[in-house]
């Protein structure tokens, strides 16, 4: 019989193709091995370092929550505010309002005029005062009834109090 070898001899050449894919592959597993544990390295420090931050921020950013709240309730009062101031600024401006009527009352009298009641009802308006003189009584109407809040001002009553001087009631209507 004959004798029969089942290896057969790799050629040179391919022994040492194979040897040079190797070497390349062991290379090549070797620089991806090396590249791909230094981007997890790289990624672990970063971590850590943003572990660290946070461990330093974290007694600054203890109170957040309720600074947000503090916040959240400012801003709620100041809006409840805004719509007060709203809505005094509405009564302020309206024909309702009687400063403007009360201030030209004050503005006509002087010193020597007290204002002791004041009645106001809707469109009417009554008021009492003590003076020194009956002609600083007249005097008051006439400066009221020039000005444009009030109209058909009327000295309804004119005696001596009972404080030394005169005590005088007037009654008239307020222009709206």
């Amino acid at each position: 019989m004959k004798d029969i070898n089942f290896i057969n001899a790799i050629p040179p050449m391919r022994e040492r193709e194979v040897r040079l894919w190797f070497l390349g592959s062991s290379l090549l597993a070797a620089g991806l091995l090396i590249i791909g544990t230094s981007l997890i390295t790289l990624r672990i420090r970063t971590a850590l370092q943003l572990k660290k931050e946070i461990k330093r921020i974290q007694p600054q950013t203890s109170n957040f929550d309720t600074l947000i709240t503090q916040q959240h309730t400012h801003n709620q009062q100041e809006q409840a505010l805004k719509k007060q101031l709203e809505k005094i600024n509405r009564w302020r401006n309206s024909p309702q309002n009687p400063h403007r009527y009360l201030m030209t009352l004050n503005q006509a009298c002087s010193e020597s005029i007290k204002l002791e009641s004041l009645t106001i009802d809707k469109k009417n308006i009554e008021f009492t005062a003590h003076c020194s003189r009956a002609d600083q009584a007249t005097q008051m109407v006439k400066t009221l009834s020039q000005s444009p809040h009030f109209t058909a001002l009327k000295l309804i009553s004119l005696h001596t109090g009972h404080r030394a001087g005169l005590l005088f009631a007037v009654r008239g209507t307020i222009q709206l």
